[in-house]
């Protein structure tokens, strides 16, 4: 596989060419590819130059949304025939349908797993659409953090207020209601941290992320493929949650956010100070301070940095702090309920009073409720500034010098947070007027983000063989790339050059047989300056694979003889010294990924005692079970698997037309083994037949003709009146030959006058053939009481059963007992009074046959008179 990388150092080439030689044209070649390939995620190309001849599956990631952007955070992988769908998120700029995820690019209806990281609606709010606007898996399970499903309720409920009560920019904007909401709650399945579930065989653990409470990035593991979704998340521990943690296990693709790109976060005293001398500087000059937060999550931490520092400077105790959020004051039990998720800071005070209980803040319910006269601090949503009472505010308070505006959040383009921060001469407010912008406006980062040293000391502990960029502007996700690209790829490159300079001067080659070519040994003087042709030295070889290696791509190589360590692992993801591929992928771009290894099965109590040998058989029950393989006894099911083993027993009442010891010797002529049960003490004669699986019982008629003797039943009264009951445990081999059984004991039985005499006829119409001058008696269409109206109502049930399975069926105009189907693209037409089935196609052809097959074995069943449950039987 071959994926992107950064350009080649044309200057080392140059002094390898008069190694390289000969292959030098063909690694140039390589090199213009993989340069034409930079930057088009859609035409990465992947070669397979190991040729393993191992099993290759393609691993799909899609970001339908978050993508280059921030918001609207959804993302898909889809990995052996499974899709899982990471977060389901609006983008806080746009309203409506347009603020949703690309739902147009999957089909919901194939979704296996669901998993939402945290409660910010660009996370969240778009899941009730999708379950219930969509067709979304119904048997699909949807999971969050305990935390994340408590605030979830308060947080869509005040969203779909707001979008309804027309305080977005789009009247039409409520994508949903209260009761679909309520609906999706019922859904919502929890999981704790570091608990391991296996949904449909998906593995997945959540592990802290460090962002809100109750962040969590989730691990999953399909077919031995790790694939980590960070979503929102910080490795910076601050005053009331934890850092995000490490997850224990080898990752072999990293989803990860990149919010701030290579931006620095400030240390985090320095940031506190920062914000609370600004604040000061405020409200001692006679402004008003807005602190534009989200509901939940920074609000609780700036609420205890002002707290403390309100608490430390008396002279400020008389500028009252008002937190504006009816929803957080309700929320602010579940904080209080999963205290024990917080850092221990929080956990100490809290053993003493509660960390939450604001000695110098108040609640402020609405705008109504506010005496705006004064110096005052309040802190309100939303962050963005994007409708709100925090928009309010600002556009009540940004015409006064002396006020000042502080944003403390990451803002997304298109929002009036992020154009405040241009700081524009005015800004439009929501009633269309300009006003003038007068206040101060800065901007200290509060948000719990990641940024770049997080992100690289991240990377670095997991070194994960594929990074796959999301939630990120398109110039910041550049920027962290080519970063990344730098810090990890550019000494893995040089690495590999100088192991290939050392491998020069030793007979290499490719371990699954790549292209050989000579290499020039003897030739000391640059060919590029000379124009010389380097002489080959055949007894040094090295394979077109260490080339790609040393250009830092995929191929690799090793000494002569020596074992392959990825071959021999069963799974080779990547080399140590390859790149790790990075991608930034748009929304609904896909990023195919490759993974190639051996199906590894384990045998239990199969295998034999001697020594195994290559191309030795060995039989047993293949048990698959979320991609584990298990070869065992069928009698050691119930040992190691919870599959229980249940045998069906059969009995069946069939006439005997003619005598049983001509039945007998038919038998025995055809069966090696044949068992005679005699019919001493009172017992009746019978057979038993395949190693006693199958017994057959003869049963006299009873009438006077039935002579009994001092020995039990004579065999000789067993004549054309008898009946014979076989019973067999059922598998395929005991039905094939009970069904020949049973033929050779009915055939011609319908010439039973008994039978004759049960269903009422007293002269049968004889059929006659022209080749042969035999004669067989059949029933009339009405002899059983079948009338048309029950033959219309069988043959409707079959044409509505056979729509099911193949979709709109018509009745041919011409012949109503015939049926025509579209199947797969070709025609099939049926005709339901021979039962035979016509179609181009063999393979569609049977597939519509066994279906007719299996639904004329529910509607039309066996006649009452082949049973036991009349006078026919004993």
């Amino acid at each position: 596989m071959v994926g992107q990388r950064s350009g080649p150092n044309w200057t080392l080439l140059r002094l390898r060419a008069q190694w390289l030689g000969p292959l030098f044209e063909r690694v140039a070649r390589v090199v213009a590819a993989s340069e034409r390939t930079a930057g088009a995620m859609a035409g990465v190309q992947r070669v397979d130059v190991l040729r393993t001849g191992l099993e290759t599956d393609v691993l799909e990631v899609m970001p339908l949304g978050a993508g280059c952007e921030v918001g609207r955070s959804c993302c898909i992988v889809k990995f052996k025939g499974k899709t899982v769908l990471f977060d389901c998120g609006v983008h806080p700029a746009y309203s409506g349908l347009a603020s949703l995820p690309f739902f147009d690019a999957i089909e919901p209806d194939q979704i296996d797993l669901a998993l939402i990281t945290h409660f910010h609606l660009d996370h969240c709010a778009g899941l009730p659409y999708l379950l219930e606007r969509t067709n979304f898996n119904p048997k699909a399970r949807i999971f969050m953090t305990h935390p994340t499903k408590a605030i979830y309720k308060a947080l869509l409920s005040d969203f779909v207020r707001v979008s309804h009560s027309g305080g977005s920019t789009n009247a039409n904007a409520a994508l949903y209601n209260e009761q679909d909401i309520d609906r999706t709650m019922d859904r919502i399945e929890t999981v704790d941290y570091h608990q391991e579930m296996n949904i449909a065989g998906i593995r997945f653990w959540a592990y802290n992320a460090g962002h809100v409470l109750g962040a969590a990035m989730f691990l999953i593991e399909i077919a031995g493929v790790r694939v980590l979704y960070t979503g929102d998340f910080s490795r910076l521990e601050d005053r009331h949650l934890k850092e995000a943690e490490l997850p224990p296990f080898e990752t072999d693709v990293l989803i990860v956010e990149s919010t701030y790109g290579t931006q620095v976060h400030e240390p985090r005293k320095i940031r506190e100070s920062r914000f609370t001398q600004k604040v000061a500087q405020i409200v001692r000059r006679g402004g008003r301070c807005l602190l534009p937060v989200f509901a939940l999550g920074r609000a609780q931490e700036l609420l205890l940095i002002l707290d403390e520092f309100w608490e430390a400077h008396p002279d400020l105790q008389h500028v009252p702090i008002y937190y504006a959020s009816a929803l957080a004051k309700r929320c602010m039990s579940v904080y209080l309920t999963y205290i024990n998720m917080m850092n221990d800071s929080v956990r100490k005070r809290y053993d003493v009073s509660n960390p939450f209980a604001f000695k110098f803040v108040s609640n402020l319910k609405s705008i109504e409720h506010f005496s705006d006269t004064g110096p005052c601090v309040v802190m309100a949503s939303p962050g963005m500034l994007q409708s709100g009472l925090s928009r309010q505010l600002c556009e009540r308070w940004c015409t006064d010098k002396r006020n000042g505006i502080l944003l403390c959040g990451y803002a997304v383009d298109g929002t009036l947070a992020k154009h405040i921060m241009t700081e524009p001469a005015s800004i439009t407010r929501q009633d269309g007027k300009e006003v003038p912008l007068r206040c101060s406006v800065d901007y200290i980062t509060f948000s719990a983000h990641s940024d770049f040293i997080q992100t690289k000391g991240f990377i670095e502990a997991l070194r994960p063989s594929n990074i796959i960029l999301v939630h990120g502007q398109v110039d910041e996700m550049g920027r962290l790339r080519a970063a990344l690209e730098a810090e990890f790829n550019k000494q893995a490159s040089v690495t590999a050059l100088k192991n290939a300079e050392a491998f020069i001067s030793a007979p290499l080659s490719l371990n699954a047989g790549g292209d050989v070519a000579q290499v020039p040994m003897t030739s000391t003087a640059d060919p590029l300056a000379t124009g010389e042709k380097p002489q080959s030295d055949p007894l040094t070889t090295i394979a077109m694979s260490a080339v790609d290696g040393a250009l830092g791509g995929l191929g690799y190589i090793t000494p002569a003889g020596a074992k392959d360590p990825l071959l021999s692992s069963g799974h080779p993801v990547d080399h140590p010294l390859r790149d790790i591929r990075i991608f930034c992928p748009k929304n609904t771009e896909t990023v195919p990924l490759e993974f190639r290894g051996e199906k590894v099965g384990k045998a239990i109590s199969v295998l034999p005692k001697r020594k195994l040998e290559t191309g030795m058989s060995v039989s047993g029950m293949m048990i698959r079970q979320d991609f584990h393989h298990t070869l065992l006894k069928p009698s050691d099911l119930h040992r190691y698997t919870n599959i229980k083993v249940s045998r069906i027993g059969q009995r069946q009442v069939v006439p005997l037309t003619g005598t049983w010891e001509a039945l007998k010797l038919h038998l025995c002529s055809l069966f090696e083994t044949v068992e005679e049960l005699d019919g001493n003490d009172g017992c009746r004669p019978g057979l038993l037949l395949a190693n006693r699986n199958i017994i057959l019982t003869c049963v006299p008629e009873k009438s006077q003709s039935a002579v009994e003797t001092s020995q039990g039943p004579s065999t000789s009264a067993f004549g054309p009146q008898a009946h014979v009951i076989i019973e067999w445990r059922a598998n395929y081999a005991t039905d094939m030959i009970v069904e020949s059984v049973a033929s050779m004991c009915v055939n011609g039985s319908l010439e039973n006058d008994k039978i004759h005499r049960a269903v009422g006829i007293d002269k049968i119409p004889v059929l006659r053939t022209s080749e042969k001058n035999d004669s067989r008696q059949v029933l009339p269409s009405n002899a059983l009481g079948i009338t048309d109206a029950d033959l219309n109502q069988t043959l409707e049930i079959t044409r509505k059963m056979l729509a099911q399975v193949f979709g709109p069926l018509l009745v041919n105009e011409d012949h109503d007992k015939k049926s025509k189907l579209v199947v797969d693209f070709f025609d099939v037409e049926i005709d339901h009074d021979s039962g035979m089935v016509a179609c181009e196609d063999p393979k569609v052809r049977d597939r519509v046959w066994m279906a007719l097959r299996r639904i004329h074995s529910v509607v039309y069943p066996i006649p009452d008179y082949y049973c036991d449950c009349c006078d026919c039987g004993e």
